[in-house]
């Protein structure tokens, strides 16, 4: 997943793309209509027959270091691709079977070009990534997902993934927001007359229908896309229904900032919604998928989580730091009842988050340790609601949750207000910025030489 805001997976060395020494990138130059089609056919329909290498499990792949696809001077190879299959499979809850493999092809392969272009676009401007800045992108989607530092690459290295998968993924997605806001946030402004009428917008809403969502965005940047794009989405709501991780999957495809948080839109007026959006939400019952929506950008597939009336049940609602300390009861790692319960009642008897930490550090589980920052909609219901009126440095109740039993300690929290004046601000700039980020890389990707080579 990668949501520094994406995560993923990895632990070979970096084989998703090999890049090309040049004094000077060529002119990119735009794809011919005769490529263009061949790749709408490709992306539109099964490509490989069975027992072909990019289907068959890794170890049986043949010449995995054949060219998939170039990408101006950038090659992705079919090494590439099948990494980041086993990358996605593993960490969606998918199904590793050639069927699987062929649906994923399509949104594996675009996903790959627009990270290709990112990273180009990055190393054009001069702009770099530091080996520290990726490993704090890690951390912050071990914590997004209530992992102990390190874990995540373990958990990938234990099932034989190659960590250089995900270590990309973070790179690009890292890269990409410093070409954001090197190159695009001088161009946005946001006036107090912009923030007033927000303001009055959620003032109107109090009393009034709103939603918990979650988001995975896919745009139509190409009207020649159209029906490319409405397969991948329904291809992923498929997937989504039949079992798949749906944060994993926003974090490897959907196109929004919320992506980094595994496409979590948190509480939304539905009166701040498109209309098509609003439409389906209504439609739709809590804890529930929507079908893909045709709104004027793109598509957008809704996990309506939750609804309540706006102004109600607001304690909460802003950033938390937790320690937690996770007892496993299913897999490699579970405990034992009665080591549960022992771990359990030295936990209860912790004063302060220190003692917890330690506690926590000592039991060395995964998901165990500092967690945060957090709010009410990154937790699991069940570990929400035990802890929404907790006092600091109080151990809660033992929570079940999948997989584990919990007990977890607020170390601080902050209290925020959906009025706020800076608030409101850095979301509309955020939301402007998004918008010239997806022309850019629109741009990009029109103006780019993809050559597909399946």
């Amino acid at each position: 997943m990668i949501h520094p805001s994406r995560p993923e997976e990895t632990d070979d060395p970096m084989t998703f793309s090999i890049r090309t020494a040049h004094p000077t990138r060529r002119p990119a130059r735009r794809i011919a209509a005769a490529s263009a089609l061949a790749l709408a056919a490709l992306l539109a329909a099964p490509v490989m027959p069975a027992g072909n290498a990019l289907l068959a499990p890794p170890a049986a792949a043949q010449s995995i270091q054949r060219i998939a696809a170039v990408v101006n001077d950038d090659v992705i190879s079919l090494r590439d691709i099948i990494a980041r299959m086993d990358f996605v499979i593993a960490t969606s809850n998918l199904p590793d079977s050639q069927e699987t493999r062929q649906r994923l092809l399509p949104q594996v392969l675009q996903g790959l070009i627009l990270e290709t272009l990112k990273l180009q676009e990055a190393e054009r401007l001069g702009i770099q990534v530091s080996d520290s800045e990726i490993a704090e992108g890690i951390r912050q989607v071990e914590s997004r997902n209530r992992m102990a530092p390190g874990t995540f690459l373990q958990s990938l290295q234990g099932r034989g993934i190659p960590t250089s998968t995900f270590e990309r993924q973070v790179r690009a997605e890292i890269a990409w927001i410093k070409v954001v806001r090197s190159s695009l946030s001088g161009q946005v402004t946001v006036s107090d007359t912009e923030i007033e009428a927000r303001q009055d917008q959620l003032q109107q809403a109090i009393g009034k229908p709103e939603a918990l969502l979650a988001q995975i965005y896919l745009p139509v940047d190409d009207p020649l896309r159209e029906a490319e794009v409405r397969d991948a989405a329904d291809r992923l709501v498929s997937q989504i229904r039949g079992g798949a991780n749906f944060a994993a999957l926003a974090q490897q495809f959907s196109q929004d900032p919320t992506a980094a948080k595994g496409g979590d839109m948190g509480w939304a007026p539905l009166s701040t919604l498109e209309p098509e959006l609003r439409e389906a939400v209504t439609a739709t019952e809590g804890n529930r998928l929507s079908d893909p929506v045709r709104t004027a950008a793109g598509y957008t597939i809704l996990l309506v989580r939750d609804k309540r009336v706006a102004g109600e049940q607001q304690a909460g609602s802003g950033a938390m730091q937790i320690v937690q300390v996770s007892l496993p009861t299913t897999g490699a790692r579970a405990m034992a009842a009665e080591q549960r319960a022992a771990v359990a009642q030295r936990a209860a008897a912790a004063t302060t988050c220190d003692a917890m930490a330690a506690i926590a550090t000592e039991v060395g589980t995964p998901g165990s340790g500092r967690l945060g920052p957090l709010t009410m909609t990154d937790l699991p219901p069940a570990l929400a609601t035990a802890i929404r009126d907790l006092p600091l440095n109080t151990p809660s109740r033992v929570v079940p949750v999948p997989g584990a039993e919990v007990v977890v300690m607020v170390c601080e929290r902050e209290e925020s207000s959906a009025l706020d004046e800076d608030k409101i601000r850095r979301e509309i700039e955020t939301e402007k910025l998004e918008v010239l980020a997806q022309r850019r890389l629109r741009d990009l990707r029109r103006a780019a030489l993809i050559d597909i080579r399946l």
